[in-house]
């Protein structure tokens, strides 16, 4: 099926982006640690929510006349994805010491 209003491409985005969000959420619930410390923080929520609306705004940026509804949720799944992959290839600065244990930051939850 092939979409060509910009507002469809971007509604198909967001679904992309939505789903990226759902297994990385998920994959956040599968680590030892949990999801439990993220949970109740607004500031994770947003963050999710501007990763959606990121993944969004692809096929504004790549598409121009029609596109395949797979293309457009495939463009809104990779924002979400390459900000993860590049979040992670930045070393830590700070290394933790001792044995308190580690708040979580806003890279252990990105990362997956």
């Amino acid at each position: 099926m092939h979409v060509s209003n910009i507002w469809a491409q971007v509604g198909f985005a967001v679904l992309g982006g939505a789903i990226a969000e759902i297994l990385h959420w998920y994959l956040l619930s599968r680590k030892p640690e949990g999801i439990s410390a993220y949970l109740p923080k607004p500031s994770y929520w947003i963050f999710t929510a501007v990763m959606i609306c990121l993944g969004g705004l692809m096929p504004v940026f790549y598409l121009s006349g029609d596109a395949s509804v797979l293309l457009c949720v495939q463009l809104g799944a990779t924002a979400p994805i390459a900000f993860q992959k590049i979040v992670s290839t930045v070393p830590d600065v700070v290394q933790h010491q001792g044995l308190a244990p580690a708040r979580p930051t806003l890279g252990s939850f990105i990362s997956w």
